[in-house]
This record gives structure tokens, sequence and C-alpha cells, in this order.
């Protein structure tokens, strides 16, 4: 397991700082552009991931006869037990012309080559793997900001929803009619706490998630 580097804000060449809670983690976490904390919310969400630490590592290495660092963006480990390595960037970066060409290529290869002597996998995330569907995205957020409402979860109304959503496809329409003494809010809160834990699915790549987002089990 890691701990993130510590940094400051002003010494990062990134831009848009995010602080927010995870729920996965149970502690606060810091990202440094846009793209890294909409990486996140993929990451906070997926059901599959056990652990994850954001800026992990520090690798030192010279680039134009200058000593300098690149640090990893993120480390995930899955329930399966495989772990990866994670660089996050924007793919015009990465592009012959762009001015952080040269930068971005040393580091990319600097991050590779430990990770093939460490015997890690390395990915490397744009915005492109990142943000589409951005209808997905969208929804993940939205279940990222009801996760400080979990613990207001009623378990009998809990156990009442997921009873009937093992015996089928319900849409958020469905379930409102069948428990209707049971207030929409928190039926929204129990099923982004159930896909979020990854005892349901929903379609949640192409429908905001409302009235008429489907769930299901598939258990």
């Amino acid at each position: 397991m890691y701990s993130p580097v510590t940094m400051s804000r002003n010494m990062y060449y990134g831009s848009n700082f995010w602080s927010a809670y995870s729920h996965k983690l149970k502690r606060d976490v810091r990202f440094y552009s846009d793209l890294e904390y909409e990486h996140w919310l993929l990451v906070e969400t997926n059901s599959d991931i056990a652990v994850f630490c954001e800026q992990p590592l520090k690798i030192a290495y010279e680039f134009e006869g200058k000593n300098t660092h690149t640090i990893f963006d993120m480390w995930v480990q899955e329930r399966s037990g495989k772990e990866y390595f994670v660089e996050v960037k924007y793919s015009q970066e990465m592009r012959k012309g762009n001015k952080k060409y040269n930068r971005t290529m040393k580091q990319l290869e600097i991050q590779r080559a430990w990770c093939e002597e460490n015997k890690k996998e390395y990915r490397i995330m744009t915005e492109k793997e990142i943000r589409e569907p951005r209808i997905h995205l969208d929804n993940i957020r939205l279940l990222v900001s009801l996760t400080n409402h979990f613990i207001e979860v009623n378990p009998y109304q809990e156990e009442k929803i997921l009873n009937l959503i093992n015996n089928g496809c319900f849409s958020v329409s469905d379930l409102c009619s069948s428990y209707p003494s049971i207030p929409l809010r928190d039926i929204y809160i129990i099923l982004s706490k159930n896909i979020f834990e990854g005892r349901i699915q929903a379609n949640l790549d192409n429908l905001d998630f409302g009235y008429k987002t489907e769930v299901w089990s598939d258990g």
C-alpha cells in the first residue's frame, strides 16, 4: 500500500485543484487537474477496485541537463489482486508540436521503464477514455455526491427494494409505484449506495440518472 506524496499546489504545473472525500478509502483525496479528478470519479465508483492511492510514488530523473522528478497520478489495486499505475494526460500533450510534448514523452518513458523494471502494469488515461461517454461521467459524479448520505439509508427500505430488484429489471418509476411510502429521494440514495457497492447495475451510459433509470442485479 502506498501513501500520497506531499505536494504543494504552487509547485505543480497542473491546474484546477480538487479536494474530495473518498468513501472507498475513508479519507480526503486531492487532485491537481480536472482530468485527474474525473479519473478518480471512475475509480471511486468502480466496485471492482478495492483500493487506490493518488500521487503514490515519486521518481527522480534528468531532463535537458536538469534534475527533476515525476509522480504517478494513481496506483490502483482491484479486488482480484491485480494492480497497476496510472498516468492521466490530455492527448494533445502527446502530440508533436505541443509545447509540453518533449517533457511529457520523457516523463512517460521514465514511468513506463520503472514499471517494466518492477514488473508493474502501466496505463495512460486520456480524456478520450475518461470523458466518453459524457453522460456516464455526469451520472457517476452524481453518485459520488450522494455518498455522504449513505448513512441515512433505512435498512428495512433497502431490503424491500433489493428484494424486488433481485427478481428482474426495474425503473425508478417502477420502484416508486411498488413502494409509494418510500420517498423518491430515499430511493435515489438506496440505489446509489448499491450501485456504488456493486450489488446492482444501472444503465448509466445512455440516460441521465433519474426517474427512467433502470436497475437490475447480476446475482
